[in-house]
């Protein structure tokens, strides 16, 4: 008999999986792999299930300036890049401040090129 494909994790009846491919930091990994193993279930079930519990909940909480990923604008202020970076907005400022991170003061406002802050990444 088949395995039941229609518990967590898995597409309802009627509904195909949808390959999903995401870079996420080594330490996020980590703990979707311990969580797996735990859990006793395959990664994609507990993304699945994540996704359905928490993602409706976050698009409430998040401001309406935000609510555009950073990954897919162009220029970023100070928080946007903060949360791309997975850091503090005061460290971006700091760095920026050094000039150790590339960007530009607008105003009294920082903004930085995406492409920019990928390259400098990259190294």
């Amino acid at each position: 008999m088949p395995a039941d494909r229609t518990g967590l994790g898995f597409a309802p009846t009627g509904q195909s999986p949808v390959a999903l491919f995401a870079r996420v930091p080594a330490a996020s990994a980590a703990k979707l792999n311990s969580a797996a193993a735990a859990l006793g279930r395959p990664k994609q079930e507990v993304v699945a299930a994540l996704l359905d519990r928490y993602l409706d909940v976050l698009g409430e909480e998040w401001p309406a300036a935000s609510t555009q990923p950073s990954s897919s604008l162009e220029v970023l202020t100070s928080a946007q890049l903060a949360e791309f970076l997975q850091v503090g907005e005061r460290t971006v400022r700091e760095l920026a401040g050094r000039g150790e991170l590339p960007g530009r003061m607008v105003g009294r406002e920082w903004r930085f090129a995406r492409r920019a802050v990928l390259d400098w990444l990259a190294g």
